[in-house]
């Protein structure tokens, strides 16, 4: 056999995908049409987290025409004790056991624990099938629907078992988010404010107009109804160079880092998602101000926003030292890296890599206003 080279065979992999974001308060709005037209004539297997079924089911399934087959309806226990590998497994369980087939639609209704946690079960189950989102809660219309992120949580790490795997649709119906607590719609108004930050003044603006509505529970005013198309608009512009998070420099990352290790250190089950961003934010408005890359200005229209919410900027059961301690398991999770948000203004952005325990501790100061509703942690 003569000795001669092998060339390479290339193969080039693509998909295109697309999906749109439909708004229940557009007059021509219809959602059981638009549950026909994602399943594409497949069955419906409905993932409806308790406590929002408990709320919306039965008007949800009165509006199913009688001559059509109702959808398998599959309970789910939200909260983020729910986003777990466990949960998961019983979920693929469950679909197995019904006979889910491939063309069949997964259509996931509930607060972010159920569009994370659904949607990882739907990238799963046959090597990904397809699922669309109602999501119910204001954190999951504005962040956890959108994008395609969808994971469940590790003792190690936040979201560290997970994957990208996009909807076929979403539908955003203010009005569900009617029935949670005060506290679950605040939580959502951390990650519009993060969006805002990162998008500009007029953003800004926008979410200040729309809180005071937000706060007394008039969820169809045209304020709120503007303010979550601008935040969930803001998402979809910055995920669309890079949807699949190839670039580690992520400036939707803005306040998680701290964030994040906020919620690790206490498993998951005391502080909100949105509690630990909105302390996230405050520390990131506060090494902007002590690094001089922005007015001091700047600074205090972020925290008059938050607590003006009711949302915390300290996290005071949680020291310092043990959040610089989740900062660097999260750091030797990505290789070395841990980029830190910084702002020069809204919708300027400065990232680092170089944010030490000295200048953590200064933008970590004790909290000097109530507690509020920090320990409040019900799910919706």
């Amino acid at each position: 056999m003569s000795s001669s080279s092998v060339s390479p065979l290339p193969f080039q992999v693509s998909r295109q995908q697309a999906y749109e974001v439909r708004f229940a308060a557009n007059p021509e709005a219809d959602l059981t049409a638009w549950i026909r037209a994602q399943a594409s004539g497949g069955r419906v297997f409905l993932l409806a987290d308790t406590r929002a079924w408990e709320h919306h089911g039965k008007d949800l399934l009165a509006q199913w025409d009688a001559t059509e087959e109702p959808p398998i309806v599959i309970p789910f226990q939200g909260g983020e004790e729910g986003k777990s590998w466990s949960q998961a497994g019983r979920m693929l369980d469950i679909l197995a056991d019904l006979g889910f087939k491939r063309r069949d639609l997964l259509l996931l209704f509930g607060g972010g624990v159920t569009c994370d946690a659904g949607g990882f079960v739907a990238s799963l189950f046959m090597r990904g099938v397809p699922y669309a989102l109602i999501p119910t809660t204001v954190m999951a219309q504005v962040d956890a629907a959108i994008g395609g992120k969808v994971a469940v949580n590790h003792a190690r790490a936040k979201n560290l078992i997970g994957a990208f795997h996009q909807p076929r649709g979403i539908w955003i119906d203010t009005r569900y988010p009617q029935t949670t607590s005060r506290a679950e719609r605040i939580n959502g108004f951390a990650e519009m404010v993060k969006v805002a930050l990162l998008d500009g003044t007029p953003a800004l603006a926008r979410m200040e107009a729309g809180l005071p509505h937000l706060l007394t529970n008039h969820l169809q005013h045209a304020d709120v109804v503007a303010m979550v198309r601008e935040a969930i608009r803001i998402k979809l512009a910055l995920l669309a160079p890079d949807p699949f998070e190839e670039d580690l420099d992520r400036v939707l990352n803005l306040g998680h880092a701290v964030g994040h290790a906020l919620e690790t250190a206490e498993a998951y089950r005391s502080t909100r998602h949105g509690f630990a961003v909105a302390v996230g934010l405050a520390v990131a408005a506060r090494l902007s101000t002590v690094r001089g890359l922005w007015q001091a200005h700047w600074e205090e229209r972020v925290m008059r926003l938050l607590l003006a919410a009711g949302l915390p900027t300290s996290a005071d059961r949680v020291p310092v030292e043990e959040v610089w301690r989740q900062l660097q398991m999260i750091r030797n999770i990505r290789d070395g890296s841990l980029r830190e948000v910084l702002l020069r203004a809204p919708g300027r952005c400065h990232i680092t890599g170089d944010v030490s325990l000295e200048e953590l501790r200064m933008a970590y100061p004790p909290r000097a206003h109530s507690p509020c509703l920090e320990l409040e942690c019900d799910s919706a």
